[in-house]
């Protein structure tokens, strides 16, 4: 009888590879759905990243004479660990919807970022070059946030 059934039971596997489906298929765990564009927005999160790093070391070195210091430094923290999530995501391949409100955020805090370094007078202790390069760099981070949500959309 044990036999009978170990028979019928190879048949029924034998049955099931030859029409094509294999009985380990049903057992294979489910990739969560990927982002389209998923590389390019994973190697952009990367690059958005360590803009924000070399940002925030910026404001550090140069700014602290200004008396918008505290919150240059607050603003580039929160933009910090804003890309730090927005590449954590990428890196678990999440959903779209997690990574545009993700990278939303990010986009509304480098904003509020820009909108301050554009008012210059609260850098007149600060050398015109810094002041100049934080701008470019800046920009640069809001240009690459931007590139993102337009992927995304």
């Amino acid at each position: 009888m044990k036999r009978t059934i170990q028979t019928a039971a190879l048949a029924a596997v034998f049955g099931l590879l030859a029409s094509g489906v294999a009985p380990a298929q049903a057992s294979r765990p489910v990739e969560p759905p990927r982002v389209r564009g998923y590389e390019a927005l994973h190697r952009a999160a990367q690059a958005v990243e360590r803009n924000a790093r070399d940002l925030h070391e910026e404001v550090d070195r140069h700014f602290r004479p200004s008396p918008a210091y505290d919150q240059l430094h607050q603003q580039t923290r929160e933009i910090e660990r804003l890309a730090r999530a927005v590449h954590d995501i990428t890196d678990e391949a999440r959903n779209a919807a997690l990574l545009r409100a993700a990278v939303a955020k990010l986009d509304a805090e480098v904003h509020q970022f820009v909108g301050l370094v554009e008012e210059a007078k609260h850098f007149r202790e600060i050398p015109p070059r810094a002041y100049v390069h934080l701008r470019k760099e800046a920009g640069q981070l809001h240009q690459a946030v931007q590139a993102m949500m337009f992927e995304l959309n």
